[in-house]
């Protein structure tokens, strides 16, 4: 059985975390990607927009040495850094470091399918419509959704209510509370 590191062990993982520790955006790294790697089984992620790459990096601690990471983001050099700190951390993952933006997706990777998706991209409509639409159509029965600053960000709450009122979606809506522990403004979906 594999340990994933919840709480404050996550940062023996990769002891730069540490002075990310009490950051609002950090929470859903340190807590709620562990969690949702090891209830769904991840073999296989994607992380849209990668910005520092700790999102990419938490995703590699938890995926298996065998597993496959596909990072995406339009900035090089925030994808060469994630990059670098992923085989840092696990070298034998599998990495697909993506510099494209998101709207292509469905022409980059037409045919991937995925345990787990962060969604942490654009802000715009636009994007996380179609970041949205690309994962949920590519997330495995049972996989989980992650969208960062649902309920924060009003162009990301709105393209998401949305997808979910256009397809008439029937699954499960999570809705992580508001206190210490899961303070991060998002929303997590668990393809049904």
């Amino acid at each position: 059985m594999k340990n994933y590191y919840l709480f404050d062990n996550s940062f023996a993982i990769y002891p730069d975390w540490v002075q990310f520790k009490d950051s609002l955006g950090s929470k859903y790294l340190i807590y709620l990607v562990p969690m949702l790697t090891a209830i769904s089984g991840a073999k296989k992620a994607i992380d849209i927009g990668v910005g520092d790459g700790w999102s990419s990096v938490m995703l590699a601690a938890c995926l298996d040495k065998n597993g496959h990471l596909t990072c995406i983001d339009n900035d090089k050099d925030l994808l060469e850094s994630a990059k670098n700190k992923v085989i840092k951390l696990n070298p034998e993952l599998k990495l697909n470091c993506i510099y494209d933006t998101s709207l292509n997706l469905k022409n980059l990777l037409p045919d991937e399918m995925f345990d787990i998706c962060l969604i942490d991209g654009c802000h715009d409509y636009d994007y996380v419509f179609s970041d949205l639409n690309y994962c949920y159509f590519h997330t495995k029965a049972g996989g989980f959704i992650f969208l960062h600053d649902y309920g924060t960000a009003p162009q990301v709450t709105i393209a998401v209510d949305d997808f979910i009122y256009k397809y008439d979606l029937n699954h499960k809506l999570i809705i992580p509370p508001n206190n210490s522990t899961y303070d991060c403004g998002g929303l997590i979906l668990q393809k049904w």
